[in-house]
């Protein structure tokens, strides 16, 4: 060798040691522990135990997130290595079942949303995120208030993305922005942002929980700074980790791993020498504080904050995000919501999609309308006829010439015309003259039923316009029942799972062949179902459309629904006696005055009359001439000009008899005024409001005009044969009568006292289903309000269910006992009020918690003496379903026990 090659050899050596020398040497910079963030406590006993538990290995893990493939298959060993979070990506993440504690993230397109665990991601994942801009915004401000901030973009990230805020069209989510910003948690230009889509500066955010950042300069007070890159793993990001995590500023990091071995390796360094002997004791404990803290705050998410996180909840905002963004951008002449609907009949105009299912589906919960399709281009909103007319546009493209056009033919019409916009937002530069106008962002079927609703005013407009749009969205009432998913109210599918279990119990076991289920909470309906069939043959199943005789429902769905409308036009008092309202003629007929003369409204109607149960009816009923059998005096099996009051199929009694049983009622000493439920009450007070009316008018014609017509209740009726459209509301049968009329009694009246009458009574008679008597008693529930119609005044409706003074019930109404629990929930608040019918029904409303139940069924079916639904505790259960989801909620609302259920010790804490 040379004496150069010796020289350059030397050197060599000398470098090579000098730089592993400079290697073994290298020191890290440890970054200061700075102040704990105020927006939690880092320090309580809970976090000591949990932090005192851990390895310092699995303390290091805690700073690691792991963005996993989803088709890898994750040992038991890696999945509880206490990794900080683990991030699966959307499109897979029903591949990866696992039951740990982690803090799971959901991703698609950059859209996060943490989650407690893997249930949750489930149901989110199953949610439609069609609207996932308006689902996640609304969701991020009524959860957490968190905001991720990117620094180097200035923009506040939403679940990390959104893109920005300018496509948002909730004014729900709009307003909490405008909130926000005016509170100055959001700083910067509120008009800036939405047309920007970036915040010009960051501060006093309320809970900034996670802090994505390129660069460390100013975080605020969030909880931790997340590395922002999801960096693949080798040498370069190791040095990263030490560096900026570990040591540095950063409390985690996010590595991309797309095979088991990548996982090996990251579990091995982080459990190294080289790792260990880099820990700094104090600033690792006070990381893992900030994330165990983290992870802590998520899993009290639940009763600490008014919204949070569940498979329900977010269900519900995805579900509401699209009715929240359809957008009313004209009212000019308030044609929204339709209020003269049923009185008139509306029809629809389809333009484009023959797509329109859901849009039918939506409006057949309010009644029958029917539509016709027309091209764009021969459109005519005449050819109708009379009719009012929603004009739908579905998915076309409209230039200023057709746009002229439509707004010309619409405003020429002499009907009401409301136009809607389906998809294409560029129509609105072409439409925006029209005096009606609506906006779907999205085309689609999945938005038709939606529309419906709100056309009809089952759910309110509140959808903003985006930015872009030289237009300002208008707002609307809730004036009818709306028809949604459980979810939206905080019902969970497993309380549903229930409802139908007992409906089958009840159907199998021989309690009815079938029944009907109606629940509303907050005006929006959960359940509307039918069950089992018409009777035992199985031969014609239950549907909402069933018709039902609902017996003494009667009293509160016909009656008392009089007596207050009377009530309100001054027709009578309630402390008035009867003698100011009974005809003068009763005493030439009885000899002497009424034996009720001196009885009052009120005592009648909380059947405190001292009348007995019944009319004198038995002598009618049991009366037989031992020559001419059945058809004696009394009765004719076809009518004539002295038998024509029909009591059954071909039976018929003479009308002059029923003016004989008036007499005679009127001749019932009325003994002491304790409190005898007595259908007697009832049929007086009929008696007596019938007399009110003009001679010409019947008394059924006067609830049919008053109530149930324009409330749209077009299944209900009484004389059903009669009355009623029965191939589209089928009569159920009752019982298969043997004691007096002989025959199978259906679609006329069970109840013998109101059968006498011809089915036309105050204590049964009418019929109806599940559904109409729900729309019924959500107008009482409103107030008397319903449709845009005011029915009843809210003061009425208050006095009349209240309980009154010396009684359990109220005036009509029957109101939950503490012996009541038979038939109804032994949670409903005393302060429900309500009935039930012989045959198997109910009615209740529970102002407290805003629900509305009815249960349906014909469970005389085929013999009376079958008292299965007392047995199996069918009504009540069912009932009670929705308190048990109440108190699940922490929802759950009893003035009387201090919201606490009267099953689980609130009924020691009655008054």
């Amino acid at each position: 060798m040379s004496k150069l090659h010796y020289i350059f050899a030397l050197l060599g050596l000398s470098l090579l040691l000098s730089c592993a020398e400079d290697d073994a040497q290298k020191e890290y910079e440890v970054a200061e522990v700075p102040e704990p963030p105020a927006a939690i406590d880092l320090y309580t006993p809970e976090i000591d135990s949990i932090i005192g538990s851990m390895s310092p290995q699995q303390k290091v893990n805690e700073l690691v997130w792991l963005d996993i493939n989803p088709d890898l298959k994750l040992k038991k060993d890696h999945q509880l290595a206490y990794w900080g979070a683990l991030n699966i990506q959307a499109n897979g993440i029903k591949k990866l079942k696992t039951d740990t504690s982690y803090t799971y993230r959901y991703y698609s397109d950059d859209v996060y949303a943490p989650f407690r665990n893997m249930k949750e991601v489930e149901a989110f994942e199953e949610a439609d995120l069609n609207s996932i801009q308006d689902t996640l915004f609304w969701q991020k401000l009524h959860t957490t208030r968190q905001a991720y901030f990117n620094e180097k973009e200035t923009t506040i990230l939403l679940f990390d993305s959104l893109q920005g805020l300018g496509r948002l069209t909730d004014s729900t989510a709009l307003q909490e922005v405008k909130s926000l910003y005016e509170q100055k948690f959001l700083v910067g230009g509120f008009l800036d942002t939405l047309k920007k889509k970036t915040i010009a500066h960051f501060e006093e955010m309320p809970i900034g929980l996670i802090h994505n950042a390129d660069s460390v300069e100013e975080f605020g007070d969030t909880i931790v700074r997340l590395y922002l890159k999801s960096a693949p793993w080798n040498d370069s990001t190791k040095e990263v980790f030490k560096e900026q995590v570990l040591l540095g500023k950063y409390d985690a990091i996010r590595f991309k791993v797309e095979d088991i071995a990548s996982i090996e390796q990251i579990t091995a360094f982080m459990q190294s020498e080289e790792i260990i002997d880099l820990i700094n004791d104090e600033l690792l404990d006070y990381k893992v504080r900030k994330s165990v803290a983290l992870k802590l705050w998520s899993a009290q998410a639940k009763s600490d904050l008014k919204k949070h996180l569940i498979p329900v909840n977010a269900k519900s905002i995805a579900y509401e995000s699209k009715y929240k963004s359809i957008t009313l951008i004209k009212n000019e002449k308030s044609y929204l919501p339709i209020t003269d609907f049923p009185d008139k009949k509306w029809k629809f105009i389809y333009i484009g999609s023959d797509n329109k299912k859901s849009f039918d589906q939506g409006i057949s919960y309010y009644g029958s309308i029917s539509g016709v399709s027309q091209k764009l281009s021969s459109f005519n909103p005449d050819a109708v006829g009379p009719s009012p007319v929603v004009i739908l546009i579905d998915d076309q493209e409209i230039d200023s010439l057709m746009g002229s056009t439509v707004v010309q033919k619409v405003k020429e019409s002499s009907r009401k015309c409301i136009v809607v916009n389906i998809g294409n937002p560029a129509n609105l530069n072409y439409l925006k003259e029209l005096p009606t106008l609506v906006q779907v962002w999205n085309s689609g079927d999945v938005y038709g039923s939606h529309l419906a609703q709100l056309v009809m005013g089952g759910n309110r407009f509140v959808g903003g316009v985006p930015e872009g749009y030289a237009l300002q969205a208008k707002t609307t009432d809730k004036i009818r029942l709306a028809y949604t998913i459980p979810e939206e109210v905080g019902f969970s599918k497993d309380s549903i799972k229930k409802i139908d279990k007992i409906a089958a119990e009840a159907i199998w076991g021989g309690v009815t062949p079938g029944c009907q289920v109606f629940m509303a909470k907050e005006g929006k309906v959960i359940v509307n179902k039918g069950y089992g069939y018409h009777t035992y043959a199985h031969e014609h199943k239950v549907n909402t459309e069933t018709t039902y005789d609902i017996a003494s429902v009667t009293k509160v769905a016909a009656t008392t629904m009089c007596g207050m409308h009377m009530y309100e036009k001054g027709y009578y008092g309630l402390n008035d006696s009867l003698k100011l309202h009974l005809p003068d003629s009763l005493y030439d007929c009885l000899g002497h005055f009424s034996r009720l003369y001196n009885v009052t409204f009120q005592r009648l109607f909380t059947h405190t009359s001292g009348l007995p149960a019944g009319l004198p009816i038995y002598k009618y009923m049991m009366y037989t001439d031992s020559t001419i059998g059945r058809w004696d005096a009394y009765y004719c099996d076809e009518p004539n000009q002295y038998f024509k009051v029909e009591v059954a199929k071909n039976f018929y009694i003479d009308s002059a008899w029923l003016d004989t049983l008036w007499l005679e009622t009127n001749d019932i000493w009325t003994g002491t005024k304790k409190y005898k439920y007595s259908d007697a009450n009832m049929n007086i007070l009929y008696q007596i409001f019938r007399s009110k009316l003009n001679k010409n008018q019947r008394y059924e014609k006067y609830l049919d005009s008053v109530f149930y017509d324009p409330l749209g209740m077009d299944g209900t009726a009484f004389l059903p044969l009669k009355n009623l459209d029965t191939l589209r509301h089928p009569i159920t049968p009752t019982e298969n009568e043997t004691y007096w009329r002989k025959q199978l009694l259906k679609g006329y009246v069970h109840d013998p006292n109101a059968a006498m009458y011809g089915g036309v009574a105050g204590n049964a008679g009418l019929f109806s289903n599940a559904h109409d008597l729900g729309i019924l008693m959500q107008m009482l529930m409103n107030g008397g309000s319903y449709g845009g119609k005011q029915f009843l005044q809210a003061s009425t409706i208050k006095k009349f269910s209240i309980h009154q003074e010396g009684s359990h019930r109220g005036l009509g109404f029957d109101k939950p006992t503490p012996t009541s629990g038979n038939v109804v929930a032994p949670d409903c608040p005393y302060t429900a009020y309500g009935h039930t019918g012989f045959t198997g029904i109910c009615v209740w409303n529970d102002p407290e918690n805003d629900l509305v139940f009815v249960f349906t069924s014909n469970r005389v079916h085929p013999n009376a003496n079958n008292k299965k639904i007392i047995t199996y505790g069918i009504r009540k259960r069912l009932h009670q379903v929705i308190y048990d989801q109440l108190f699940y909620n922490g929802t759950y609302r009893n003035k009387a026990t201090e919201n606490q259920p009267i099953t689980r010790g609130g009924a020691n804490k009655a008054v």
